[in-house]
């Protein structure tokens, strides 16, 4: 199953494309991967959305849940997420540019930028 994944962390990994492109949730209902919220930069209404992320084992929902922790300064809560997406099974993500990515190399590439800034 393909998912899409959150603006941000697409813009983390530079795998955004120049050109816009329609924005959708595929294989969710609207909202429920905070994607909208996340892309507009309102962080509070999708930790809304993400509610549970954290007790689920959906990658996806586990990584936009990081990035909001991540833009609102709780590190730590975000790493937390990225090395539990590592102990879950891999999911096959659709970026915004449409590539095709894994959460697994989302979270190692995350974890690594976040170890590089934090230096």
């Amino acid at each position: 199953m393909q998912k899409i994944l959150l603006l941000a962390a697409a813009m983390s990994l530079g795998a955004c494309a120049a050109t816009p492109v329609e924005r959708a949730e595929i294989g969710y209902p609207k909202g429920e991967l905070g994607f909208a919220a996340l892309a507009s930069g309102d962080y509070a209404a999708a930790e809304r959305q993400l509610a549970g992320a954290e007790a689920s084992s959906d990658a996806a929902k586990m990584l936009n849940l990081a990035e909001v922790y991540r833009q609102t300064g709780r590190a730590a809560d975000a790493r937390g997420l990225y090395l539990k997406v590592l102990n879950t099974a891999d999911a096959r993500l659709v970026l915004e540019d449409r590539s095709i990515v894994t959460a697994h190399s989302v979270a190692r590439a995350m974890l690594t930028t976040e170890v590089a800034m934090a230096q």
